[in-house]
């Protein structure tokens, strides 16, 4: 879905979603070479995560970072064997997805809007209360990251050193101003007029 491909084995497959075949990894390029030191043969190795086996199938190449930056990535796999299960006090889950030609940023979202409603009115027990919120990349890394307040401030201080430049400029330029008084008034004296004053200024 990223376009991205692996630096060493594969991606996931069709499947690995499910229960029973979701025990595979891929590895970052940096976990690959802290833990791995940069071996061919990752791909075959396996790791244990959580107390349980996971294959490692893949290596992704070094310039690929998700927003979250992290180590490793496994298939998610929904248990549709446990309909009732309790709501947790936080959760949350991002999804990267791909608009479809045609398909506009608000259609997206009241597809999701409908698709959450539907699972509040189904599993009410655990789903009451929780909604969903699609944005753009942008977007997504402004408000999980907080990248708003630091471009507030960042923008507040620019424009702090914008006013005190411009207050040095005007009080060098009446500094000159006042020190060619006499000067300009010699020059008005002889006939001088003021499109010649400026234009020598």
């Amino acid at each position: 879905m990223l376009g991205v491909s692996p630096q060493l084995g594969r991606t996931f497959a069709d499947g690995e979603d499910q229960q029973g075949r979701d025990h595979v990894a891929i590895l970052s390029y940096e976990l690959w070479e802290r833990r791995f030191g940069s071996d061919c043969l990752a791909d075959r190795r396996t790791v244990r995560l959580n107390r349980e086996n996971y294959t490692v199938i893949g290596v992704m190449p070094p310039k690929f970072a998700c927003s979250l930056h992290p180590q490793l990535w496994t298939p998610l796999v929904f248990d549709r064997s446990r309909p009732d299960r309790r709501r947790a006090p936080e959760r949350s889950l991002f999804l990267f997805a791909r608009l479809k030609p045609g398909v506009t940023l608000e259609q997206a979202r009241a597809e999701f809007t409908t698709l959450a409603h539907r699972a509040e009115e189904n599993f009410p027990e655990s789903e009451k209360g929780w909604g969903v919120a699609v944005r753009t990349l942008p977007d997504f890394l402004v408000y999980t990251f907080g990248i708003r307040s630091a471009l507030a401030i960042m923008m507040t201080t620019v424009g702090f050193v914008l006013m005190i430049a411009c207050a040095n400029v005007a009080g060098l330029l009446l500094a000159r101003a006042a020190g060619r008084r006499k000067e300009l008034a010699i020059r008005i004296a002889l006939g001088a007029g003021r499109l010649r004053i400026v234009a020598n200024c």
